[in-house]
């Protein structure tokens, strides 16, 4: 009984430690970075080595500029990963942009 307890700790333990979140801060305008202009979820395939889409951030902001990047790896992403045994592995991402126009 204790070693099935430790395996299903061992199990939660790791899908819990596998998230992970990096955030890219382009221009200093901090305040305009707290609401994403876009989000969504990036479908990689064959552990990550395929991307269905490629997403460009100058496109999304237009005529703002791009305030910060950020993408994720939440424990859903991570679970569909496993149970796909890599085939497919998301990613979140968040697009933010500025308020105000871009200075020329």
């Amino acid at each position: 009984m204790k070693k099935i307890q430790i395996v299903i700790f061992l199990l939660v333990a790791s899908f819990v430690l596998n998230c992970a979140t990096q955030k890219i801060y382009i221009t200093e305008e901090t305040g305009d970075a707290r609401i994403a202009t876009k989000e969504g979820t990036s479908h990689f395939f064959v552990a990550g080595l395929g991307q269905s889409k490629e997403y460009s951030a100058a496109q999304i902001c237009d005529e703002r500029p791009v305030v910060a990047v950020e993408t994720s790896y939440s424990f859903l992403d991570g679970f569909l990963g496993v149970i796909t045994y890599g085939i497919y592995s998301p990613h979140s991402y968040a697009i933010y942009c500025g308020k105000k126009p871009k200075k020329e």
